[in-house]
């Protein structure tokens, strides 16, 4: 299981994990925000007042020092408080944090925006011109996984928590097809170095019905092996594969 995609899939969830909400973004902002603003919001009665940031924090060294200072406060503040209601605790700042917007602009718990931490997507949303197809991609190769896995085990209808996001992203990517490569975001693939065609044609004795070597069940399986597969270090697509194997075939090495 990619638990790094979990992570981020989480961020779209309601407390209830209504899947229902996870679906593809449409804008990503571009500078450091969080829920709220970024301060001290110490209550009445705490030694230190509050206190609003007015630093411009698009820089990562000063952002992180800034919010290094930040939080120490707020966990002197927690430490006081010692979880009494009348002083709730007060959330700390990831200096990875930024904001997006499904692309349906959907206000779920009177709330537009989806606030994500992560670090390698926060440093790629401003300089990928790709970033969203490519964000929305990865999740959405996810979720295929998850229906491919459901399908094997006939669990795959309208009752699956995946059966609404997977309807989502895939309409989303009808309405604006794109050839950018999803990012791996910690999904490892196994590398293989054998010549592709030779992958191609294990694949078609492997799944195809009866060595028939049908044509959609080989780009079917040389998908699935492309999800869970590099070849020397590099990501392959399933018509590279097919083509691949038919090549080599016509040239009788198969």
């Amino acid at each position: 299981m990619n638990n790094r995609i979990r992570s981020i899939i989480q961020f779209f969830l309601t407390p209830k994990d209504d899947y229902t909400h996870l679906k593809p973004i449409g804008i990503v902002d571009g500078g450091y925000r969080t829920k709220g603003g970024v301060g001290f919001k110490s209550m009445d009665g705490y030694k230190k007042e509050a206190y609003d940031i007015k630093d411009d924090l698009t820089d990562d060294s000063k952002r992180i020092e800034i919010l290094d200072k930040l939080n120490k406060d707020i966990r002197a503040y927690n430490k006081w408080s010692d979880g009494r209601l009348e002083y709730p605790n007060l959330d700390e700042y990831s200096p990875w944090s930024f904001l997006v917007v499904r692309a349906d602009l959907e206000y779920v718990d009177k709330k537009l925006y989806v606030e994500i931490i992560d670090e390698e997507l926060y440093k790629l949303k401003d300089d990928d011109p790709d970033f969203v197809p490519r964000f929305n991609k990865s999740i959405y190769d996810y979720i295929k996984l998850q229906k491919q896995s459901a399908e094997e085990d006939g669990r795959w209808d309208e009752k699956n928590i995946w059966y609404q996001p997977f309807r989502s992203f895939g309409d989303w990517f009808d309405k604006n097809p794109s050839d950018a490569e999803p990012y791996q975001l910690g999904f490892y693939k196994t590398d293989i170095t054998d010549a592709l065609y030779t992958i191609a044609d294990d694949l078609t004795i492997d799944v195809c019905d009866k060595g028939t070597k049908k044509f959609r069940e080989l780009v079917e399986a040389c998908e699935w092996w492309c999800e869970r597969h590099t070849h020397k270090g590099k990501n392959k697509t399933a018509h590279q594969l097919t083509r691949a194997f038919y090549k080599a075939k016509s040239e009788g090495r198969l």
